[in-house]
């Protein structure tokens, strides 16, 4: 019977905030923001295992955060790499995963992702192979050179991305192989390499509330929802 895991990816140094420690251990309403978002696929019956990739240095606070929740569906915690593209390589071989068990690759720093967006790529992963959360751009966007601005795009074909991103793993793991083979070290999501590798990757709708803590702004914002209980731990994002 194909597993479904999710790899939480907590291994970046998260220094831009300058906190003095990773962004994901910061506080948010009694909790550190990574045990929000461990809840959001702890709390999900459709997720049977979850692999916690930590910053070097954090291993042994992971451990203990997991160890304090008592029983929980950590299977493994391990060590990220030196780029994303590592840190989700030494997720996905963390475990012994059958080619037809669905991985959910997700930021610790996104800790109010919705239920129906991790179920919709769950299914859609299934079905297609990888899927990934996306929401429409709001914004214009430019592409700048310099100091120049060079072009315009569309905004009706523009989208943010978000996490979870979801593949079945004969998927996910070849695109990896392919990308190491290559040497695509600089990729930003894994659906870039799934793309890369040839693979059709088919867009589930995320949500808007499925913010990235990345800043002090993006910091307060989420702990005000907390505080207005516009979000609960281990449910859906606003």
């Amino acid at each position: 019977m194909p597993q479904t895991c999710a790899i939480i990816l907590a291994g970046g140094a998260g220094t831009r905030m300058g906190k003095g420690m990773p962004k994901q251990f910061l506080p948010l309403g009694g909790h550190a923001i990574i045990e929000w978002t461990v809840a959001l696929f702890e709390h999900n019956e459709n997720v049977d295992t979850i692999v916690m990739v930590s910053p070097p240095d954090y291993m042994d606070k992971i451990r203990a955060l997991v160890e304090m929740r008592g029983p929980n569906k950590v299977s493994a915690i391990v060590s990220g790499g030196p780029t994303r593209r590592d840190s989700s390589w030494n997720g996905l071989t963390a475990a012994d995963f059958g080619d037809g068990d669905i991985v959910l690759i997700h930021d610790a720093a996104r800790p109010f992702a919705a239920r129906a967006t991790i179920d919709g790529c769950i299914e859609t992963a299934k079905q297609f192979g990888a899927a990934g959360a996306y929401v429409k751009a709001v914004d214009t966007i430019s592409e700048i050179s310099g100091d120049e601005v060079v072009a315009i795009p569309p905004r009706d074909s523009l989208y943010y991305t978000q996490t979870p991103q979801a593949f079945r793993y004969d998927v996910i793991r070849l695109a990896h192989e392919k990308a190491r083979t290559s040497g695509i070290s600089t990729a930003t999501d894994d659906v870039s390499l799934a793309i890369a590798a040839g693979f059709r990757v088919v867009r589930v709708e995320g949500s808007y509330g499925n913010i990235k803590i990345t800043t002090q702004s993006d910091y307060d914002y989420a702990c005000y929802l907390v505080e207005k209980g516009l979000v609960l731990f281990g449910g859906a994002g606003p």
